[in-house]
Protein backbone atom coordinates (compact mmCIF):
# COMPACT_ATOMS: atom_id res chain seq x y z
CA UNK A 1 0.00 0.00 0.00
CA UNK A 2 1.44 3.03 -1.09
CA UNK A 3 1.79 6.28 1.86
CA UNK A 4 -0.51 8.81 1.28
CA UNK A 5 2.56 11.61 1.44
CA UNK A 6 3.36 12.57 -2.27
CA UNK A 7 6.86 11.88 -2.98
CA UNK A 8 9.00 12.31 -5.88
CA UNK A 9 12.26 10.36 -6.59
CA UNK A 10 15.05 11.85 -9.13
CA UNK A 11 17.93 10.00 -10.26
CA UNK A 12 20.38 12.39 -11.69
CA UNK A 13 22.14 10.66 -14.79
CA UNK A 14 24.53 13.15 -16.60
CA UNK A 15 25.71 11.58 -20.06
CA UNK A 16 28.86 13.19 -20.02
CA UNK A 17 31.01 10.80 -17.55
CA UNK A 18 34.71 11.55 -17.83
CA UNK A 19 36.01 8.83 -15.57
CA UNK A 20 33.91 5.89 -17.00
CA UNK A 21 32.26 7.03 -19.96
CA UNK A 22 28.45 5.66 -20.61
CA UNK A 23 28.80 4.61 -16.99
CA UNK A 24 25.17 5.40 -16.13
CA UNK A 25 24.13 2.36 -19.38
CA UNK A 26 26.88 0.40 -18.43
CA UNK A 27 26.11 -3.19 -18.24
CA UNK A 28 26.68 -5.18 -14.95
CA UNK A 29 25.65 -8.80 -15.17
CA UNK A 30 23.80 -7.74 -18.52
CA UNK A 31 21.98 -5.29 -17.30
CA UNK A 32 22.26 -1.00 -17.19
CA UNK A 33 23.49 0.28 -13.94
CA UNK A 34 20.37 2.75 -13.49
CA UNK A 35 18.62 0.05 -13.94
CA UNK A 36 19.16 -1.43 -10.56
CA UNK A 37 17.96 1.84 -8.73
CA UNK A 38 14.91 2.09 -11.41
CA UNK A 39 13.52 -1.63 -10.60
CA UNK A 40 14.22 -0.71 -6.70
CA UNK A 41 12.79 2.47 -6.88
CA UNK A 42 9.40 1.00 -8.40
CA UNK A 43 9.25 -1.37 -5.43
CA UNK A 44 9.12 1.21 -2.73
CA UNK A 45 5.83 1.62 -0.99
CA UNK A 46 6.18 5.28 -0.75
CA UNK A 47 7.68 6.52 -3.84
CA UNK A 48 4.83 8.07 -5.88
CA UNK A 49 6.31 9.21 -9.18
CA UNK A 50 10.47 8.40 -10.33
CA UNK A 51 12.08 10.88 -12.53
CA UNK A 52 15.46 10.75 -14.24
CA UNK A 53 17.14 14.20 -15.27
CA UNK A 54 19.62 13.38 -17.80
CA UNK A 55 20.75 15.13 -21.12
CA UNK A 56 21.20 12.15 -22.56
CA UNK A 57 19.07 10.15 -24.91
CA UNK A 58 20.47 6.65 -24.55
CA UNK A 59 20.63 7.04 -20.43
CA UNK A 60 16.88 8.15 -21.11
CA UNK A 61 15.64 5.85 -23.49
CA UNK A 62 16.92 2.91 -21.07
CA UNK A 63 15.40 4.83 -18.24
CA UNK A 64 12.12 4.51 -20.02
CA UNK A 65 13.04 0.85 -20.50
CA UNK A 66 12.68 0.18 -17.07
CA UNK A 67 9.72 1.87 -16.20
CA UNK A 68 11.08 5.48 -14.57
CA UNK A 69 9.86 8.72 -16.29
CA UNK A 70 12.23 10.50 -18.29
CA UNK A 71 10.15 13.21 -19.71
CA UNK A 72 12.40 16.16 -20.58
CA UNK A 73 15.87 16.63 -21.34
CA UNK A 74 18.36 18.42 -18.64
CA UNK A 75 19.04 21.87 -19.48
CA UNK A 76 22.64 22.29 -20.76
CA UNK A 77 23.49 24.78 -18.06
CA UNK A 78 22.62 21.61 -15.51
CA UNK A 79 24.93 18.67 -17.35
CA UNK A 80 28.24 20.48 -16.56
CA UNK A 81 31.11 19.16 -14.49
CA UNK A 82 30.23 21.97 -11.87
CA UNK A 83 26.73 21.59 -12.07
CA UNK A 84 25.06 21.30 -8.35
CA UNK A 85 23.24 18.20 -8.17
CA UNK A 86 20.71 20.46 -5.82
CA UNK A 87 20.04 22.79 -8.75
CA UNK A 88 19.08 19.35 -10.95
CA UNK A 89 16.84 18.09 -8.22
CA UNK A 90 15.60 21.91 -8.07
CA UNK A 91 14.62 21.60 -11.73
CA UNK A 92 13.59 17.88 -12.21
CA UNK A 93 10.88 18.76 -9.16
CA UNK A 94 9.63 22.23 -10.53
CA UNK A 95 9.18 20.19 -13.72
CA UNK A 96 6.97 17.47 -12.37
CA UNK A 97 5.04 19.95 -10.23
CA UNK A 98 4.50 22.54 -13.24
CA UNK A 99 0.47 22.27 -13.94
CA UNK A 100 1.00 22.84 -17.85
CA UNK A 101 2.74 20.09 -18.16
CA UNK A 102 0.64 17.73 -20.59
CA UNK A 103 1.17 13.79 -20.96
CA UNK A 104 2.75 13.45 -17.28
CA UNK A 105 1.02 11.32 -15.08
CA UNK A 106 0.37 13.50 -11.78
CA UNK A 107 0.03 16.86 -14.09
CA UNK A 108 0.20 20.03 -11.22
CA UNK A 109 0.66 17.76 -8.43
CA UNK A 110 2.76 19.06 -5.11
CA UNK A 111 5.18 16.63 -3.58
CA UNK A 112 5.51 16.68 0.12
CA UNK A 113 9.27 14.83 0.11
CA UNK A 114 11.75 15.04 -2.68
CA UNK A 115 14.64 11.97 -2.59
CA UNK A 116 17.63 11.88 -4.64
CA UNK A 117 18.50 8.23 -5.38
CA UNK A 118 21.99 7.48 -6.51
CA UNK A 119 22.47 5.23 -9.78
CA UNK A 120 25.79 4.82 -9.16
CA UNK A 121 24.73 2.31 -5.88
CA UNK A 122 23.33 -0.42 -7.79
CA UNK A 123 23.34 -2.47 -4.52
CA UNK A 124 20.28 -0.62 -2.86
CA UNK A 125 17.07 -2.61 -2.20
CA UNK A 126 13.79 -1.18 -2.00
CA UNK A 127 13.98 -2.23 1.68
CA UNK A 128 16.89 0.36 1.95
CA UNK A 129 14.76 2.81 0.13
CA UNK A 130 11.95 2.88 2.22
CA UNK A 131 13.72 2.33 5.66
CA UNK A 132 15.23 5.88 4.29
CA UNK A 133 12.28 6.97 3.82
CA UNK A 134 10.53 6.22 7.49
CA UNK A 135 12.74 8.32 9.00
CA UNK A 136 11.33 11.45 7.69
CA UNK A 137 8.02 10.50 6.96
Amino acid sequence: MKNKKKILAVILARGGSKQIPKKNVALINNIPLIAYTIVEAKKSKYISDLVVSSDDDEIRDVAKRYGAEAPFVRPEELSTDTAKPVDCIKHATEWAENDSIVGFNNVGIKYDYVVELLCTNPFKTSEDIDKALEMQI
